[in-house]
């Protein structure tokens, strides 16, 4: 599963509109959890790459190899992208949610954050944003944050050790109702066949 997942973008090359992507394996869990994390220019490079199930295009002729799935689409509201996910072997997804009316103040909120976040020793990258489609913007509005971090010391060191928290600095807590924050190891497609067996 891991290979599989790690030979995207496919040899063909990448999805005109591809910005960034990644591969990560889910920490902590006994049984095998992987991620993959597409980001696209906008709305017609992402309808053009991925599928009506959330699975990039190529991917589809062999869905069945991928058993149980879900996928999510959020809108980017605030970055740092700096060094993208290069060099990065942690993944961090939190999840929360907001109250609608107060979207407008967590965007403003979460650009600066952003802008903090991105001084943090280890920081790769950090994405901001709000679950798509959002016609109804009433009642509350499920957000992420995903950053990547150069490896496991500068995870501790940013949140002072409380790994289910986003980091020290940032929190948003007067606006959002957390709901976790979940770990991934990123998985290089230069990996030798060894570890990729041993990650299947």
């Amino acid at each position: 599963m891991a290979a599989f997942l790690r030979h995207f973008p496919p040899a063909t090359g990448a999805p005109h509109g591809l910005v960034a992507h990644c591969v990560g394996r889910r920490l902590g869990r006994q049984q095998q959890e992987y991620i993959l994390i597409t980001i696209w220019q906008g709305q017609p490079a992402f309808g053009r790459g991925i599928n009506a199930d959330g699975l990039p295009a190529h991917l589809t002729p062999k869905s069945d190899l991928l058993g149980g799935r879900s996928g999510s689409a959020f809108e980017v509201l605030a970055s740092h992208l700096g060094e993208g996910f290069a060099g990065a072997r942690i993944l961090r997804i939190y999840r929360g949610a907001i109250a609608a009316r107060a979207l407008e103040m967590w965007q403003t909120r979460a650009q600066e954050q952003a802008g903090v976040l991105a001084e943090s020793a280890g920081l790769r990258a950090v994405l901001a944003g709000v679950r798509i489609p959002s016609d109804d913007r009433t009642g509350e509005v499920p957000v992420m944050a995903i950053s990547a971090w150069r490896d496991w010391n500068a995870v501790l060191t940013a949140t002072g050790g409380h790994i289910d928290r986003l980091v020290q600095e940032t929190e948003l807590g007067d606006l959002e109702k957390p709901s976790g924050v979940v770990h991934y190891q990123l998985l290089d497609r230069e990996s030798s066949s060894a570890e990729a067996a041993e990650a299947r």
